[in-house]
């Protein structure tokens, strides 16, 4: 398990420093969607909405949005996302997170972390030019959102590429809502255990080169519309680490129960909504999608126009 794997899921980062233009995109392979994860879906009484899958960090220019997603959104009533944006600053964000991060009085992080995961701290931090003192009194939750920004920074993935900004600058509606609260998120991390917060600051801060793929891989799936791929990349993180197991449940399937429920809510008080929550909220029995099937709408996968064409194999020596 790396620190890649755990920031692909993360909420919050540091701003990082721009990056050279990355080089062009590799084309998506034959038989993946080859637009970006969305879903257009009806509800039992005819309703409509356009589903957007998401990357929450991207490098420059490489989290655009298929042509019938910028559509959707253009004539869409009103604009969802997991949070919504248009109220959330990252000075409440700061607030909360200082809130409800706070260790009771008396503990320090010496007293809540494994000599293993503290010996990493320490190292880490010097490495990253971060303070340790004024963060003794937080949790390791805390922490571990402390360093996503600097793992994100290495591979040039910023906050502002990621589609969320993207689309809130975008032509979008005017009138926008959240599914969920920035509170209900953080606490997510919070109700852990402190053995769970332990091994979820240690995936952030050991050494990243094993598992570099799992975030690329996760950014192609999803860029191409391979729900299949991208759910097999879920799976993977989940078997790599079996101590992660209680993060994956609280962060990704608690919250796409309560999802769904909400997209049920905006899709009979609303005449066209664009809704867009990260792509891993999207794949599998247990997805977004799938729920609202059980739900009775009819979920159809965008695809391309044409379907990516196979790469012809290299001609033989």
């Amino acid at each position: 398990m790396t620190r890649r794997r755990f920031a692909a899921t993360g909420l919050l980062a540091l701003a990082c420093a721009s990056q050279p233009p990355p080089p062009p995109l590799p084309p998506c392979a034959a038989g993946t969607a080859g637009v970006p994860l969305a879903f257009e879906l009806r509800a039992p009484n005819g309703q409509q909405a356009f589903l957007q899958g998401s990357v929450h960090f991207a490098r420059e220019r490489e989290a655009g949005l298929g042509s019938r997603a910028q559509q959707a959104l253009a004539e869409a009533d009103v604009l969802v996302g997991e949070l919504d944006m248009e109220n959330v600053s990252q000075e409440k964000v700061a607030r909360e997170v200082f809130e409800m991060g706070q260790l009771p009085e008396g503990r320090t992080l010496r007293d809540v972390l494994s000599p293993e995961t503290w010996s990493l701290l320490e190292q880490r931090a010097q490495e990253s030019n971060i303070p340790l003192d004024p963060l003794l009194g937080m949790k390791p939750w805390v922490l571990a959102m402390t360093f996503i920004g600097p793992a994100l920074g290495q591979l040039g993935m910023t906050r502002e590429q990621g589609v969320e900004l993207q689309v809130y600058a975008a032509r979008r509606p005017k009138a926008t809502r959240g599914l969920e609260k920035i509170s209900d998120q953080l606490a997510l991390f919070d109700n852990m255990s402190y053995p769970a917060q332990d091994r979820m600051l240690r995936d952030m801060l050991e050494p990243a080169d094993p598992g570099a793929l799992d975030l690329e891989s996760m950014f192609a799936a999803w860029r191409c519309g391979d729900a299949a791929g991208l759910e097999s990349v879920l799976d993977g993180m989940q078997s790599a680490d079996p101590e992660l197991l209680p993060f994956y449940e609280a962060t990704i399937f608690q919250r796409n129960a309560s999802m769904a429920k909400g997209v049920q809510t905006v899709v009979a008080e609303s005449q066209r909504a664009f809704i867009v929550v990260g792509a891993l909220h999207l794949v599998g029995a247990r997805g977004i999608p799938a729920l609202l099937e059980q739900q009775g709408f009819q979920v159809e996968q965008v695809r391309a126009a044409a379907p990516p064409e196979a790469t012809a194999p290299p001609a033989a020596p």
